[in-house]
């Protein structure tokens, strides 16, 4: 059924009967290595290069890897004070005409803005041990599921969210975990581990690690309430896929913190690498070449789309042979989407403040 060399998926945990057996987990990804004279079992080994016997019928093929898909957010106006959101509203005074905004008076909180009898309610939708809640009993992953869950029914609010009011200009996007597991982006954190920390980041600090017998870099989110910000830097480089970008491995979402794993680039930042050697050593051949890859690569960004919104030495990785990267993908944005959180102005180009 499944050739040598194929990666297949667990559809169930399996507990090994004999030494001889690999145990796995629910979701873990294992290759086979051969059949065997029993057409139930197979010969496989797991991402950590433990081999072991496993039954057919516990797995599947895995699929290749797809793009994680942004949810769009119209009904998303961003930071807008309370009356302005009442002003918005009252334009079209209907039932169930609603609005989320953040909360001027709660900073990195939101508020539910729904309308009802010529009236505002305004509902704050707080973190709750990493989930968003309006009730402290219905918990949600995101804003989109939030939304869904009360435009199915009031649940404990005023009324049903019947209409969204549509906000004007470039739309906020949100994104799932489950997206990234359904994907195929999903990495188990039992098949992770951290060596050392090599530096710090916007998110938290960034790890030297192993993942499948190789060196790999590791990003971790130390708040959770940027998790949006974390996850949508993740579902970007997804659809990502040139030899001048930093290239994404996957993402751990099983256990607190969150990590992203990329591919590990041994000489650093290129602002690093710029600073601590002379003209000596850098030539101008060199230089170009780091030219030129960067733009090789900003050049596919367009080309798809994307606009990165902070390019500087900084966010450009070099590997062992010195072929620059870019990297640091957590301002970058389709055209068409946006997401709230500071801009580094000093980097952004005047169209991109401009546009969103």
């Amino acid at each position: 059924m499944f050739a040598p060399g194929t990666e297949v998926i667990a559809n169930f945990t399996f507990r090994k009967g004999n030494r001889k057996d690999l145990q796995f987990e629910k979701g873990d990804t294992l290759i086979v290595v051969e059949k065997t004279e029993d057409a139930n079992w197979l010969k496989a080994k797991d991402l950590r290069g433990n081999v072991g016997y496993i039954p057919v019928n516990y797995v599947k093929k895995k699929k290749g890897k797809e793009a994680v898909q942004l949810h769009k957010m119209p009904w998303f106006h961003g930071r807008i004070d309370r009356t302005t959101a009442e002003n918005l509203l009252m334009q079209n005074a209907q039932d169930g005409l609603f609005l989320v905004r953040e909360s001027i008076n709660y900073p990195g909180d939101f508020a539910l803005c729904v309308c009802y009898q010529r009236k505002v309610e305004h509902y704050r939708v707080m973190y709750d041990k990493d989930k968003l809640t309006v009730d402290e009993e219905s918990s949600f992953t995101n804003l989109t599921q939030l939304v869904d869950h009360y435009e199915r029914g009031a649940d404990g609010l005023i009324c049903r969210l019947n209409k969204p009011l549509k906000k004007e200009g470039t739309l906020a996007v949100s994104v799932d975990e489950e997206s990234f597991k359904e994907s195929g982006w999903h990495i188990p954190r039992k098949d992770l581990d951290l060596v050392k920390v090599v530096g710090h980041g916007e998110f938290g600090d960034v790890w030297e690690g192993k993942f499948n017998g190789k060196r790999v870099a590791v990003k971790s989110l130390k708040e959770e309430g940027t998790s949006q910000t974390f996850l949508t830097e993740a579902s970007v480089m997804t659809g990502l896929n040139h030899r001048n970008l930093v290239m994404l491995l996957g993402v751990t979402l099983d256990s607190r913190p969150m990590y992203i794993i990329t591919e590990f680039c041994d000489k650093g930042s290129l602002v690093e690498y710029l600073r601590s050697r002379g003209r000596a050593v850098i030539t101008q051949k060199d230089l170009i070449g780091f030219a030129k890859d960067v733009a090789e690569g900003m050049k596919y960004l367009e080309s798809q789309n994307f606009v990165h919104r902070d390019l500087a030495a900084r966010n450009v990785l070099l590997d062992e042979k010195c072929m620059a990267k870019v990297a640091d993908f957590g301002h970058a944005r389709e055209k068409s989407v946006s997401v709230t959180g500071k801009l580094p102005i000093k980097w952004t180009a005047p169209e991109a403040l401009k546009d969103g």
